[in-house]
């Protein structure tokens, strides 16, 4: 009773909203549950469960973040590079914090989300500014294009990277642990994509055909 069953609710919530199946929280619905078949939801707060019980946040991040970038850069690669740093980025905390002994509170258990979130937006930059300078300069190799587009990309990614860590870092300075642990954490989420972003991401472009990206026109082809 008490404080220990509001916190074991609040747990199951948040795991339910990050993906987690129902059954592995040792729910098991009785045939009465109406749980067990979902029906159209009457209300926001009812969407809200529908979503967390039988999608998950988590998943719903990268669904979303899928379709931006298909629908601005029509490439499978676009849509899979960035993914997958949030996917490693995610691995790498979270075994660096079961390294440490640091428990998963209902702080950290937000922080796939975040991180989906805040994580690869520098991918919408980097990918614009390579496409375009393939348009601009079709008869150059595209890892001479590449790497005058990191060269020119790198200062504000750094930038906006450090200012949006040191943000999240600011929680480290609270007096509660969960919290200083949601704000080291997501700020070295937030570095290590950073880091992803200027080394793997174009070290992968270099491998992947640059018509994936963008049909290179020659100047005489060019419309206006």
């Amino acid at each position: 009773i008490g404080a220990p069953v509001a916190e074991g609710l609040m747990g199951t919530h948040i795991l339910e909203d990050l993906g987690v199946p129902t059954s592995l929280l040792g729910h098991r619905p009785s045939l009465g549950d109406p749980s067990i078949v979902p029906r159209m939801p009457r209300s926001l707060y009812e969407l809200q469960r529908l979503v967390g019980r039988y999608v998950g946040l988590v998943p719903l991040a990268f669904a979303i973040m899928a379709v931006v970038f298909f629908v601005s850069f029509r490439s499978a690669a676009a849509v899979a590079l960035p993914l997958t740093e949030v996917a490693a980025a995610l691995v790498v905390i979270f075994a660096v914090m079961g390294w440490l002994g640091v428990p998963v509170y209902l702080t950290t258990a937000v922080i796939p989300v975040i991180l989906t979130a805040t994580g690869i937006p520098d991918e919408i930059h980097v990918f614009s500014r390579y496409r375009h300078e393939l348009r601009r300069r079709p008869d150059e190799p595209h890892v001479d294009v590449l790497r005058s587009t990191m060269d020119e990309m790198t200062p504000p990614v750094l930038m906006t990277t450090i200012a949006t860590a040191i943000g999240f870092l600011s929680f480290a300075l609270s007096t509660i642990g969960p919290v200083q642990a949601f704000g080291f954490f997501t700020a070295g989420g937030i570095i290590f994509c950073m880091f992803w972003s200027l080394s793997v991401i174009p070290a992968l472009l270099t491998l992947i055909d640059p018509k994936r990206f963008v049909k290179r026109q020659r100047p005489s082809e060019t419309s206006w």
